[in-house]
């Protein structure tokens, strides 16, 4: 449990108002059992487990020490904690859950939307708190992510794996783009500018284009935001498996390539590297 109180010894026994102090030690060792959570997703309790062993392993890599809450919200049943683990670092809350007695870890969050005190009626949309663009990106491709998960999920069990993932294929209306919104270019070239705008600017992605002409190219991928997303949100672990997860990304940008006249050779590492090379073929301009 994530805390009811505390004997001296570590242990969590008889009955604590705060459970901030054993929370922090739970936060810090990793030392989680699925009986100690109440997750927001019923079930998700390893996908939940494996994201707060991996906050367990950042804190102790930066040698947080013990920290007080920068607030603390009391509700019926449970009690929100937001904190910084480093004075100009990211805002994280936590949310516990009074359950049969027990305080238990419900929610680890670091996007908010800051409505503590909210706004007089009738609100214009436009004057709502916002957040920054890193931040809206995120999740905008959390969203995303995750419907992607239950189609495919979905097609899988109405039809099959082979056939969830060609669902994916969509170079045909991703070259469509490129040749409509670039008409200057050729289209193999113009498929390759796109390639790399639609992703800095449409899904917030940090990229670099290292090559783009007849002779083939290289998008460099050097934050994907694909795999921070599958690391750090629980519930897309619980929906899906890493191994499908990857076929869809590889699956559409292997379809986008081969529509677009190029062969895709991706290579993976801490970033990303799209190289489409020369193939025989391709699109006619």
């Amino acid at each position: 449990m994530v805390g009811e109180g505390g004997n001296g010894d570590g242990s969590v026994t008889g009955r604590l108002e705060d459970p901030w102090p054993c929370l922090w030690r739970k936060l810090v060792s990793g030392e989680w059992t699925a009986d100690d959570l109440r997750p927001l997703v019923p079930g998700s309790e390893t996908a939940v487990m494996s994201v707060l062993k991996e906050f367990s392993a950042l804190l102790r890599s930066r040698q947080v020490g013990g920290i007080s809450p920068d607030q603390a919200i009391a509700l019926p049943g449970r009690t929100i904690y937001h904190f910084h683990v480093e004075p100009q670092g990211a805002a994280f809350s936590v949310t516990v859950a009074m359950d049969q007695g027990r305080w238990r870890l419900q929610h680890l969050e670091s996007i908010r939307v800051d409505l503590s005190e909210l706004p007089s009626l009738p609100c214009p949309g436009d004057s709502l708190p916002t957040m920054t663009e890193e931040t809206l990106a995120w999740i905008r491709a959390e969203f995303e992510a995750t419907e992607r998960a239950r189609l495919f999920a979905h097609l899988c069990r109405a039809a099959s794996r082979d056939f969830a993932l060609g669902w994916f294929r969509d170079g045909a209306g991703f070259l469509l783009a490129a040749r409509a919104w670039l008409p200057q270019l050729e289209p193999r070239v113009a498929f390759i500018w796109f390639a790399a705008w639609s992703e800095a600017h449409l899904r917030g992605n940090p990229v670099i284009l290292e090559r783009a002409d007849h002779g083939g190219g290289v998008l460099r991928l050097t934050r994907p935001l694909h795999r921070e997303l599958y690391a750090r949100t629980s519930h897309l672990r619980n929906q899906i498996s890493l191994e499908d997860y990857e076929s869809i990304f590889r699956t559409m940008w292997e379809d986008r390539a081969e529509k677009a006249g190029w062969e895709l050779r991706i290579t993976d590492g801490e970033q990303v590297v799209l190289r489409f090379l020369p193939c025989v073929g391709g699109v006619e301009e």
